[in-house]
């Protein structure tokens, strides 16, 4: 396994031209026969990629909510369901429910969510399935993939999952992550390129941490790592701990939100101790613990 890391701090993808080069260069594999390229793996990050819902509710918590319906509906990213007071629904709807006893989340009662598109590129290619501009994500770079000759849904997936849960909640994806690449590879006669963005990069490295070297030496051939999150994200205790977003606020409880962002808690050991900025992180670190401790105990 070739591990190359594409360090990029902005919260879109990269579009330019210097990329497509380097990834180019990545792809371009001269072992692999004529017309062949690398598989290629897209693992998105954190709200990037559709997840659907269907109700059988007990309850709701305004008389305008659904409170069932006949089949699955897109819950993320419809940006009708995020108007004034209906944006109630949809917070009931998306929540997760902690339990301190078990220390795993699950769904509100009556309500189903399921990811849509695992092995396809429609799910993280647009976050709105209307295709509108304001939920485009890896459009762009799938479309320089297929201009140079991969085929959506073949030779280049996507590995959507649910990102509001901790990875070790998310076993089952694992699972079929690991089975989708061994077929990947018999199919297209190469290992696998992984491309992972923003919390992507965590669930991405989970996964490889997990498999023997020799499954990696075989079926891995890069990890090419895009905005990652290594150092913690200091933005996460923002979210977690006060009520400057507006929609999180309406959340009873910060678990409900996503517990995969407690991963992303600022960590001191990435800092060194003369670094500028050591002292603020260690003060961050310290109250996400603390905060983590009243929450979750």
């Amino acid at each position: 396994m070739d591990l190359r890391l594409c360090p990029c701090r902005k919260a879109l993808l990269p579009s330019g031209l210097l990329f497509e080069l380097l990834l180019l260069l990545l792809l371009a594999d001269p072992a692999l026969q004529a017309q062949r390229h690398p598989p290629v793996v897209l693992v998105p990050g954190d709200l990037g990629n559709q997840l659907e819902a269907k109700l059988d509710k007990p309850s709701v918590v305004h008389y305008l909510c659904s409170k069932r319906t006949d089949s699955y509906f897109t819950l993320w990213l419809n940006l009708e369901l995020l108007l004034p007071v209906i944006i109630d629904c949809w917070i009931d709807n998306i929540r997760l429910i902690y339990n301190r006893t078990s220390r795993a989340t699950q769904f509100p009662d009556g309500v189903d969510v399921r990811v849509p598109g695992f092995g396809k590129t429609f799910s993280l290619e647009f976050l709105d399935p209307s295709k509108s501009s304001v939920g485009s994500y890896f459009h762009t770079m799938v479309e320089s993939l297929v201009g140079w000759g991969y085929t959506q849904g073949e030779d280049v997936r996507g590995a959507p999952y649910d990102w509001r849960r901790a990875p070790n909640e998310n076993g089952p994806y694992f699972l079929a992550l690991r089975e989708m690449i061994e077929e990947m590879y018999q199919l297209y006669g190469g290992p696998v390129v992984l491309v992972a963005h923003s919390m992507g990069n965590m669930y991405t490295l989970y996964f490889l941490q997990r498999q023997p070297q020799a499954w990696k030496d075989k079926y891995i051939r890069a990890f090419v790592s895009l905005g990652a999150p290594w150092g913690g994200v200091a933005k996460t205790l923002r979210v977690l701990a006060s009520d400057i977003v507006a929609p999180v606020s309406k959340f009873r409880s910060p678990l409900e939100v996503s517990l995969a962002d407690w991963r992303q808690q600022p960590h001191p050991c990435h800092w060194a101790s003369e670094d500028p900025g050591a002292a603020a992180v260690c003060s961050l670190h310290q109250l996400a613990t603390a905060l983590q401790s009243y929450l979750v105990t």
